[in-house]
Order: structure tokens, then sequence, then C-alpha cells
């Protein structure tokens, strides 16, 4: 289920997440917007400890998971840290790539 409103000029996507069952509101980009290049010195600054946001990078992609209450504090299960590139580390992972459901901001270069 999903839809699509305009809100002070900004397309918004609103759509059902079927994992968690909650409405999922994800801002477009316009052409203006680029993401941000992440090196992974800059990415490690988004580590999720004391209020900082919780960034990690897969495939390239930098995503913003401080919203998800798997990422508290930037710390994922023990075993990932939020602030890093995780693309490696996922081959391990006992689930599917969550991670790509989540808001994203930049590519890591």
């Amino acid at each position: 289920m999903w839809g699509i409103r305009i809100q002070s000029g900004i397309l918004l996507a609103v759509s059902l997440c079927p994992r968690t069952g909650r409405y999922d509101v994800q801002r477009r980009r316009t052409e203006e917007e680029k993401m941000k290049d992440f090196s992974a010195e800059e990415l490690s600054e988004f580590d999720g400890r004391d209020g900082r946001p919780a960034y990690v990078a897969y495939k390239g992609i930098v995503y913003d998971l401080t919203e998800s209450a798997m990422w508290g504090d930037g710390d994922h299960e023990g075993m990932h840290s939020a602030g890093a590139d995780l693309t490696d580390e996922h081959d391990d992972a006992p689930h599917d790539v969550y991670v790509t459901d989540f808001p994203e901001v930049g590519k890591l270069v």
C-alpha cells in the first residue's frame, strides 16, 4: 500500500512496510539534492553513539539506520557497529538484506 503527497513542495512517498506494519515516509530527492559522498573515515563519524546518526554502507550505498530499533546506540545484536561498511560482514548474517529498506543518504567512495 502506498501513496504520494506533496508537503511544502517536497515529494514524499508513503508506504506500509510489510515487515513492521508501520507506515514509512521517505523523502524523494530532487535533482539538486545530490547524495553525499562518504569516505570510510567520514562514515565512521556516524556511529549512532551519543546522539549521532547511525549510518552503514552496503554495496557502496550509505543507509541511515538511526530510526531502527535493531540499531540502538549504533550497535546491532553485539555483532556489528554503525559507521562502517558492512558489505563483507553481511554474508554471515542470519537474515535477508533489510538495510536496503532504510533511507539512502549517500555513497561510499
